[in-house]
């Protein structure tokens, strides 16, 4: 019995390690390598398919074992400009990546240095405020990540300010967005708050602009048709009396001027409008080729 059990489990054994080897090879067959044959004095990254966040850093002479398939592949070097091209993996084989740069030059600006940082997105924002990438909080104040390319909804809460929605388009360009709430008037132009109304036109309280302007017309006009009344009555006993109503009208309309200017200076009860972003993206080597991005200014 012994003998027949111990017989028995060294079949299952054969077939099961038979089963396995096989399953292996035909995995194996349907891998491929890259072998990148390139002369840069150091490391470098490969991004496969725009996945900077698991980009490979390998050295010249590496290769890269990959299922077979059709590749998007970009040379991320600090000596050269991204590199872009699309590359055929073989099954079972191996492709050779060639490449004899002439010149070599620090790029400071290369998405290298991003991958380095491991951050291709810094945000900053007012102290308090949270940030959300999606729904999902990255941090308080600032954050930097790295992020692949496409594009983001970029939230910063504040329990006292409110909340700036963006949208962010994220390349291989390094992006930088300040989202920042107007918390005091420093920036406004001060010869304003003494217009009429001015306080009220600079922090976009509308309400109280159209109030203060009908109320002011209302006096104004008042005031002028009191003195041309005036100037056609010639009784005296009206003449008192419409002076009266002018002086009237006269002391409400500074009263009415004064007090909406002390109130325009003080600061809103939601706070200062203008919630304003700006993102500014660097100049950045994308696909080797140098891009200048305009910054950009939208105001809520």
């Amino acid at each position: 019995m012994n003998s027949k059990l111990r017989l028995l489990i060294l079949s299952c054994l054969v077939v099961f390690s038979l089963f396995i080897s096989n399953d292996v090879a035909a995995q194996s067959k349907m891998n491929g390598k890259l072998y990148f044959d390139v002369n840069l004095p150091e490391p470098f990254y490969v991004v496969l398919n725009d996945d900077l966040i698991n980009a490979q850093k390998i050295s010249p002479g590496d290769t890269l074992s990959l299922p077979s398939g059709l590749y998007d592949i970009t040379l991320i070097s600090y000596f050269i400009d991204d590199e872009y091209f699309e590359q055929y993996v073989d099954a079972n084989s191996i492709t050779r990546i060639h490449r004899n740069y002439q010149k070599f030059r620090i790029l400071h600006r290369s998405t290298f240095t991003q991958l380095e940082n491991r951050a291709n997105l810094a945000i900053k924002t007012d102290p308090g405020a949270e940030i959300f990438i999606d729904g999902e909080k990255v941090g308080i104040e600032n954050s930097s990540l790295l992020l692949n390319p496409g594009k983001y909804t970029v939230k910063s809460v504040h329990p006292e300010l409110g909340t700036i929605t963006n949208k962010v388009k994220i390349s291989y360009a390094e992006t930088e967005l300040l989202n920042r709430y107007h918390t005091n008037q420093s920036t406004r132009s001060p010869g304003l708050y003494f217009l009429p109304a001015g306080g009220y036109i600079i922090t976009e309280q509308t309400n109280k602009v159209i109030f203060t302007y009908l109320t002011l017309s209302a006096l104004g006009v008042s005031y002028f048709t009191i003195d041309n009344k005036l100037r056609e009555s010639d009784y005296i006993y009206d003449h008192d009396r419409l002076r009266t109503l002018q002086k009237a009208s006269l002391y409400t309309f500074g009263a009415v001027y004064l007090l909406t200017t002390i109130d325009g200076l003080r600061k809103p009860k939601g706070g200062y409008p203008g919630k304003e972003k700006s993102i500014f993206i660097d100049q950045a080597m994308i696909h080797g080729k140098s891009v200048p991005m305009a910054g950009l200014n939208i105001s809520f």
